[in-house]
């Protein structure tokens, strides 16, 4: 029996399982440098393949849910496309993988979902969670049935969950926070534009936004607070209209999507030179809109961490029994300015 399985190999090495197959299996398509630490790899810990093993693996069928948010978010168009490669990567194990995307962000949906994937019998669950009882009940009814359950990009932590895989969403606002305020000088007043309250990642990135500005920025106003629902189009009609009424707006926080939109906004007023804008991650425009000084950084999460890991945990658990390290798997925090990652 191996000590080490090919998808911990790949974990160790930073590589793909299929890189890893192909060095053990002396394929072409991998450099020498890579083969040779996969092979060190290996060799350290004892990896012996295990024909019988193998056998068992293709002929063992591992069913997995992945529930996202709604897709009209260009992060979570991303999350999904790392989910679809982790799935291609294990697909000769026997996996297959359901993903399933809310049509909108309410609980509801969310937890027909959930009891659809043990339905139809899923050996495990991956989800961006919606703060609700009824979502958390729906997680720990899973983990009741034996399904384990990792939670990505938006936690619920008082579920049953087995892990979180995402970003330190209060961190990622308390980041925000500080380097807005520096923009505008440690003095003016700012438009928060929230995803929605009902995401906790979202409403994680608002609170830590608010206790640094409350701590360290006592000249910093929090004008307003408004909820762009993941859209947009939203992003931009709310803040074309709330900086046409309310002038002495010099800084806006995008937590979610809407940066486009809000970007959009300021060059539409001509207030792209005189208002601060912070946002997350890379969605269409964004190196522009840096590039032209209309959004001064932009905070990355890793999206294909958040995607592909879930997956690898569940099998790992659901496959070698391997429970993972971490409860909170934490992605780096990066911000990115017109100079670049910092």
């Amino acid at each position: 029996m191996a000590k080490i399985s090919i998808p911990q190999i790949a974990k160790l090495a930073g590589v793909s399982i299929g890189t890893v197959d192909r060095a053990l299996n002396d394929r072409a398509g991998i450099n020498p440098q890579t083969r040779e630490k996969i092979l060190r790899i290996a060799a350290e810990h004892d990896y012996r393949p295990n024909k019988l093993s193998k056998a068992l693996a293709k002929n063992k069928k591992i069913t997995l849910g992945v529930l996202t948010l709604p897709t009209q978010s260009p992060f979570t168009q991303d999350l999904i496309a790392a989910a679809q490669a982790a799935a291609a990567e294990l697909a000769d194990y026997g996996v297959n993988v359901n993903i399933v995307s809310l049509t909108e962000i309410r609980a509801e949906l969310a937890v027909n979902a959930i009891c659809q994937f043990m339905r139809k019998g899923c050996d495990g669950i991956a989800i961006e969670g919606i703060d609700n009882p009824a979502v958390v009940d729906a997680v720990d009814a899973a983990v009741d049935g034996g399904i384990p359950v990792v939670t990505f990009n938006t936690d619920l932590p008082d579920s049953r969950r087995l892990c979180y895989v995402g970003q330190d969403c209060f961190k990622s606002g308390k980041v925000a926070a500080d380097l807005l305020c520096r923009f505008m000088g440690g003095r003016g007043e700012v438009l928060i534009l929230h995803g929605s309250a009902k995401v906790p990642s979202h409403q994680a990135r608002v609170d830590g936004f608010c206790e640094v500005v409350a701590s360290d920025f006592p000249q910093i106003h929090i004008a307003a607070i408004r909820e762009t629902i993941d859209n947009e189009e939203n992003a931009y009609r709310l803040t074309l209209s709330y900086l046409s009424e309310n002038p002495k707006v010099t800084g806006i926080y995008v937590a979610a999507t809407g940066s486009r939109g809000a970007a959009d906004a300021l060059l539409k007023l001509k207030k792209a030179d005189t208002v601060s804008l912070v946002c997350n991650d890379i969605v269409p425009k964004t190196l522009e809109y840096l590039e032209k000084g209309v959004i001064d950084a932009t905070i990355l999460q890793n999206p294909e961490q958040q995607g592909a890991r879930p997956i690898q945990i569940l099998f790992d658990y659901i496959f070698d029994g391997k429970k993972p390290e971490n409860i909170l798997n934490y992605t780096q925090i990066d911000v990115l300015t017109k100079s670049g990652i910092r």
